[in-house]
């Protein structure tokens, strides 16, 4: 009967250490799971798990509130019976000292310093023989409890675990979501230089455009001022030309007063009469000549007239081609200042010739003065009969020459006249359709500078509102980031905090182990040829080991 009840007893207290053991783990882990349920989740999922957490957090305080008072149930009833069994103690301690294992004498060292109230419990149940079945039923349905509540904290670290690599997860696509965000912020920062850049580009195009612009306006004033220089020059060697017609004139006059001091030297000359007549004759022969120049001279006139027309027609059809037609009209200018160069040359020749007559007048002075005294009395003889044929025949002939030379001094300055109008009217109409087309093309110039303006204007006010966007961007990106790494600061904290305290545990747990096994040493080598204890002991301590770990 004392050994029944001394093997009841160690079943009883085996069964009651290995609840008492669940339930401390049970506990270490409801700790666990309640800091892991601890653990921050994202800002939707926060008021679930406070729910789900305080559940678990009441459940785990029943389950240890319904521990405690199994533990003070068995207290009383082995302190109840503590009498009955007092005088079977020896025997007792003798053989469960015997029988006992070290896996539960480990166990209960541990569980001594966890709880007091066991340690008191064990310190009277080793006191105590022997409890009822029911009781044992009661105690062995609290184990099928503390069992399924481990097994529910299992499942609980594993959804635990589960979340945890959600948010590792989580966090992995921010990182990335940064990396883009970054990468993404740099191919901003090029575009904008390359914005930037091709502004500056426009604007370097725009001031060489201006400038371009203001050398063509440059040379066109400069062809403006060469023109009008040229019109100076024109103007210039008509008046030189007019004061050379003026010098004509002049020299007109001197003739019409050498003609005078002829007349008076036709008197004495009468003798000449024959040469005369042929100088007449010859004079004749330059009054035609003189004719047929100023023929010549009308028929160019209104050669020039046709070409002026013809140029003022191929103007109006052909804007394109002015400068061609200015070159032309220089060109013919110059051949007009030739050909006057050259009627000047003809006068000078007439002019010439004159001085050739006067010098052959000389010349007749002197023969008539060698051959006065042997014309003497031809002069007497013909005096009478040539005198009113002489007087005639001049007057004729000075009547002829001026009025020719009257009608060609007319003609010429006519001719003059016409060119000098037709050149200025010609100018004229050039330097205003100059002025046309480039007060034309100046307008076109300021509508598309400002139309570049408009545009320019534009696309900063688009580069600056896409700027404005992307710092907000920015901005909104830098505030997500701040918050999420202080998320994860939070969960680092926590996770390390879980971790230490399972750390702590496990050491603890260790140093008890070894307590225990100094405590069990001589009862490990008085208890050699049991070994189903021993490797029971030595799995323990593996998964211990392994926990801590």
């Amino acid at each position: 009967m004392t050994t029944a009840a001394s093997s009841d007893r160690l079943n009883v207290s085996q069964e009651a250490e290995f609840g008492l053991s669940a339930c401390s783990s049970s506990d270490l882990r409801i700790s666990g799971v309640e800091e892991a349920e601890s653990e921050p989740e994202p800002i939707s999922d926060e008021l679930d798990l406070k729910l789900q957490s305080g559940t678990k957090l009441t459940s785990g305080r029943q389950h240890i509130e319904e521990m405690e008072n199994v533990r003070s149930h068995l207290q009383t009833m082995l302190r109840g019976r503590a009498a009955d069994t007092h005088e079977f103690l020896p025997s007792v301690i003798h053989h469960h000292q015997d029988n006992e294992s070290d896996t539960t004498s480990h166990l209960l060292s541990g569980v001594e310093e966890l709880f007091p109230r066991y340690s008191r419990l064990r310190a009277d149940f080793d006191s105590t023989p022997y409890h009822s079945v029911s009781e044992l039923q009661v105690i062995r349905e609290s184990l099928e409890r503390e069992r399924a509540r481990r097994k529910h904290s299992e499942q609980q670290l594993l959804a635990v675990q589960s979340k945890a690599l959600e948010l590792q997860q989580q966090l992995a696509l921010a990182v990335s979501a940064d990396r883009k965000k970054d990468i993404m912020i740099e191919q901003l920062d090029k575009t904008l230089e390359k914005v930037v850049e091709g502004w500056r580009r426009h604007e370097r195009e725009k001031s060489e455009g201006m400038r371009r612009i203001q050398e063509e306006k440059e040379a066109a004033e400069s062809v403006q001022k060469k023109q009008r220089e040229v019109l100076a020059g024109l103007e210039k060697s008509l008046s030189e030309a007019a004061e050379t017609l003026d010098k004509e004139q002049k020299c007109n006059t001197d003739l019409q007063n050498t003609n005078k001091q002829l007349e008076c030297d036709v008197a004495e000359l009468r003798v000449c009469v024959g040469e005369l007549e042929q100088q007449v004759e010859r004079l004749h022969t330059e009054v035609e000549e003189k004719k047929s120049e100023v023929e010549t001279l009308q028929t160019h006139s209104l050669d020039l007239q046709q070409q002026l027309e013809q140029h003022t027609l191929q103007a109006e059809h052909t804007h394109t081609h002015l400068q061609q037609e200015l070159t032309r009209l220089t060109q013919q200018l110059e051949t007009e200042r030739d050909r006057v160069g050259q009627e000047v040359q003809l006068r000078e020749e007439a002019q010439s010739r004159l001085q050739q007559l006067q010098q052959d007048l000389e010349e007749t002075r002197r023969e008539r003065d060698t051959a006065r005294v042997d014309q003497a009395l031809d002069q007497a003889r013909f005096e009478a009969q040539h005198s009113q044929w002489e007087v005639e025949l001049r007057l004729s002939v000075e009547q002829q020459v001026t009025e020719r030379l009257a009608t060609v001094q007319e003609e010429h300055a006519n001719a003059t006249a016409k060119l000098r109008e037709q050149h200025r009217k010609q100018l004229l109409d050039l330097s205003a359709h100059h002025e046309r087309e480039l007060s034309v093309q100046s307008d076109e110039f300021r509508v598309q500078l400002k139309e570049r303006d408009e545009r320019q204007q534009q696309l900063t006010r688009d580069c600056n509102r896409k700027i404005a966007e992307l710092q907000e961007e920015l901005v909104s990106m830098e505030i997500n980031k701040r918050r999420l790494e202080m998320q994860r600061e939070e969960l680092v904290s926590r996770l390390q905090g879980m971790m230490r305290s399972h750390w702590a545990e496990a050491l603890r747990l260790l140093t008890n182990q070894e307590q225990i096994e100094e405590v069990l040493s001589p009862l490990c080598l008085r208890d050699k040829p049991h070994s189903s204890p021993r490797t029971e002991d030595t799995s323990t301590f593996s998964t211990a080991h392994t926990l801590s770990t």
